[in-house]
């Protein structure tokens, strides 16, 4: 496994993000990330170069772009084309794979809870009816627990080879908490994907409570447990 870009999820400003991209930016890069993922929602999608500006600005790399689709239902599909077409021109749920890695886009599907449950069926049913050259899984570690129920070393280790895209939440009890302030065991999950060769993107995703913490400190202590733990 080379070096792994470490990126962050803008969730972590919340809909304070309308408005104030740039400066949702600047915290990023402030904090040290090399790059960003953020929903399509909070882009002017007509306007690409804009973005790409204050990317170059704020030296980040666009690590991911999310959106929202019910990808199991053809009519959700159907209905939400226009606006996948916007983004990377999407044709349908199972056909995205082929279409985004034809026009260079990887896809990654992202989980949530009800995937992991009864021992991954959702996401073995996944992996079952995809093409891995054509999706991969953008796992979310946090979520393998909350509300999952799950231990996120073997699920990592069960699909290692499916993995393109990480998202990395910590969880202490009940709650996400900064990374390396929980109870996932990083090391450890790091240590299986090496063996399984993942070159992806790590990227840190601060569901959290801010409380007296500001987005930009919410993330430093993510990135610095990284840089000083894994040396990411």
């Amino acid at each position: 496994m080379g070096k792994v870009p470490v990126g962050c999820q803008t969730i972590t400003w919340g809909e304070y993000r309308w408005g104030h991209l740039e400066e949702t930016l600047a915290g990023v890069s402030q904090a040290g990330y090399d790059g960003v993922e953020i929903g399509a929602r909070f882009l002017d999608l007509d306007e690409p170069d804009i973005f790409q500006e204050l990317l170059k600005r704020y030296n980040l790399t666009l690590a991911g772009l999310h959106f929202g689709v019910r990808w199991y239902d053809p009519q959700a599909v159907d209905e939400v084309k226009p606006q996948l077409t916007k983004i990377v021109d999407f044709l349908a749920a199972f056909e995205m794979g082929r279409h985004c890695r034809e026009r260079g886009v990887r896809l990654h599907y992202h989980n949530h809870g009800w995937e992991i449950r009864n021992d991954c069926e959702g996401l073995r049913r996944i992996c079952e009816l995809s093409a891995p050259q054509y999706v991969s899984l953008a796992l979310d570690l946090g979520n393998i627990v909350i509300p999952g129920g799950g231990n996120p070393e073997e699920v990592v280790r069960a699909f290692s080879d499916r993995i393109g895209y990480l998202h990395l939440k910590d969880v202490r009890g009940d709650e996400f908490v900064p990374v390396g302030r929980g109870e996932i065991d990083f090391p450890a999950i790091f240590s299986i994907l090496k063996e399984g060769g993942f070159q992806g993107w790590a990227v840190v995703e601060n569901e959290v409570e801010l409380g007296e913490m500001t987005p930009v400190e919410c993330i430093s202590i993510s990135r610095g447990y990284l840089r000083d733990t894994l040396e990411l």
